[in-house]
């Protein structure tokens, strides 16, 4: 039997807190996924993913910088019939980026050597991109920029 010695502090004045993460679920990927009748469609997604750090101005309070980014996206193809009859597929692509950098407030509730039940509070950017791209001759792809460029956390 192997054993092995673990060594917790408590978080204190000071301490230093660094998360990396991974959520569940990508709703926009779920969304993006519900096609699929589209010739050769194929969807995927990522994250949210994250990377978090908080340093404790006090026992009980902190304050630190919480990246969260995530994106999914879709491909298929297009049968197109001009007005002569000529049949061309075409590729079609949409794709969602989301980046949110934001400052956020943490106040430990309850915290000892083998316990940290804390809630958080951040605000920041909400960078988003919604992108349609095609081959297609007659369409334009378009993009647009974040409808509401403030994120806001509570954890």
């Amino acid at each position: 039997m192997l054993g092995y010695n673990v060594n917790a502090q408590a978080i204190s004045e000071g301490s230093k807190i660094i998360d990396v993460y991974y959520g569940f679920p990508n709703w926009m990927s779920t969304i993006i996924n519900v096609g699929g009748n589209e010739l050769n469609y194929r969807s995927s997604g990522i994250g949210p993913l994250g990377a978090r750090f908080e340093y404790m101005l006090h026992d009980k309070f902190g304050l630190g910088v919480d990246f969260i980014y995530d994106g999914a996206s879709a491909t298929y193809d297009v049968e197109y019939t001009d007005s002569l009859g000529n049949t061309s597929i075409y590729d079609v692509k949409f794709r969602y980026t989301r980046f949110r950098p934001m400052v956020k407030f943490g106040y430990h509730f309850v915290s000892n050597d083998m316990l940290d039940v804390y809630s958080t509070f951040g605000v920041g950017a909400n960078i988003a991109k919604w992108e349609y791209i095609t081959n297609h001759p007659d369409y334009n792809g378009f993009s647009i920029k974040s409808l509401f460029p403030v994120s806001v956390r509570v954890a």
